[in-house]
């Protein structure tokens, strides 16, 4: 076998499974441009990095020289992360649900029964060639998805339901706190983790991350993909992160759900009919102070679609229903814990955790807080009106002590 051959596997074994080069030469112990002239042909490795190399990416020397295929995805994902080397607790995890969908697909075959996974579409889209065209190619991709699945622009109950209904099995097992998700593919079947230490929004969101991943990704030549926060800047990983957004908050969905609180519209309407031989003009003018979005606004928008408020804050920014300016004040404001108040009034039972919320007193408390903003009802009535929604006077006053709105 010829060092360009041995350097073309080294560089396939590393792409298929979504690991950077700075990764893998940190692994390693030698510099990217080292890594490179490896994979270029330039340079040979000693059998020592070869070892350490195969060791990383889940097979031995033997397989690396004479056997591009022999991948196990879940040695890839337990070497992935060191974090898990110690955590045997995490590893029989992540085994037995690799077992669980390997004895699905089996059972499926014995029974003829049609793999779900089969129904997956592969979509066949080119690398993405900027990032701004790895976020269209995303969402075009979850614009697709839920339509595919009849989602509308509705939320999502439960996301690992719409994935295991596709037939991926999805787990949520504890990971190290860069790593957000894992997808694996494994004999034709598809397996998702996410991880269990992070809070239960960005669990949902690595769900339809991954989703992503298995769509876009996996379907090709890679086995696997792990999400780290220190490739978030990759096209892969932006279109991916483009993706979760518009499947869980599709742009259609945001906007009609702002617009039912009578908000987010043109400050000007103008509509013109035409009989044929005259027009008519009609027109509308909105008042700005009426239109503007507030932060009850955002945090409902997050509790409606079981996002984090700051990815409601980003998705109400992207579709240019939320200035910059006010987006990052609002984000701002999360940080520093002016919004603390606010957001512990939508701290219930919600989609992230599995309940089926309460929809209907959310918009109680929205409509009830914009009324207060106007000066429509009184402080009295607004607590009166929350007592409703089962909150308390001292939530209420908190909430109103660092009450301070937009526009």
């Amino acid at each position: 076998m010829t060092e360009s051959s041995l350097s073309e596997r080294l560089r396939s074994y590393r792409e298929k499974q979504g690991i950077s080069q700075e990764i893998l030469a940190g692994w390693l112990g030698v510099s990217r441009s080292t890594l490179a002239q490896y994979e270029s042909g330039e340079k040979s490795p000693g059998i020592s990095v070869l070892e350490n190399m195969a060791y990383r990416l889940g097979c031995d020397v033997e397989s690396m020289l004479f056997n591009p295929g022999g991948i196990d995805p879940t040695i890839v994902l337990l070497r992935a992360d060191p974090g898990l080397q110690e955590n045997e607790e995490a590893q029989a995890c992540i085994r037995r649900c690799v077992r669980i969908g390997k004895e699905v697909s089996r059972l499926e075959e014995i029974l003829g029964v049609p793999r779900a996974a089969d129904s997956l579409p592969g979509y066949r889209i080119q690398p993405p060639s900027s990032r701004i065209d790895a976020v269209r190619q995303g969402e075009r991709a979850a614009a697709h998805e839920r339509q595919r699945l009849g989602l509308g622009s509705s939320s999502i109950g439960n996301v690992i339901s719409v994935l295991e209904d596709s037939g991926i099995c999805a787990s949520i097992v504890p990971l190290s706190n860069e790593i957000s998700g894992v997808s694996i593919m494994e004999g034709g079947g598809f397996h998702v983790f996410v991880n269990l230490n992070h809070p239960s929004t960005r669990r949902r969101f690595s769900l339809a991350h991954e989703y992503a991943h298995v769509l876009l990704d996996l379907q090709k030549d890679s086995k696997v993909v792990v999400s780290c926060s220190s490739d978030a800047p990759t096209l892969r990983e932006v279109r991916a992160n483009a993706f979760a957004a518009a499947f869980l908050a599709p742009e259609e969905g945001c906007l009609s759900f702002i617009h039912s609180a009578g908000k987010g519209r043109p400050s000007r309407v103008e509509y013109s009919t035409f009989n044929g031989d005259d027009a008519v003009e009609a027109n509308e003018r909105n008042k700005t102070v009426e239109q503007s979005i507030q932060v009850y606004d955002v945090l409902l928008l997050a509790a409606h679609f079981g996002i984090s408020p700051e990815a409601a804050a980003y998705r109400l920014s992207n579709i240019h229903l939320l200035s910059e300016k006010d987006r990052d004040s609002f984000i701002n404001g999360l940080k520093s814990g002016a919004h603390r108040g606010l957001s512990a009034l939508f701290q219930t039972p919600s989609l992230c955790e599995g309940g089926e919320g309460s929809n209907l007193r959310d918009r109680l408390l929205g409509l009830a807080l914009e009324a207060y903003r106007r000066g429509s009802i009184t402080t009295g009535r607004l607590i009166e009106i929350a007592a409703l929604a089962d909150m308390d006077r001292e939530h209420v006053e908190e909430a109103l002590s660092g009450f301070d709105p937009i526009g």
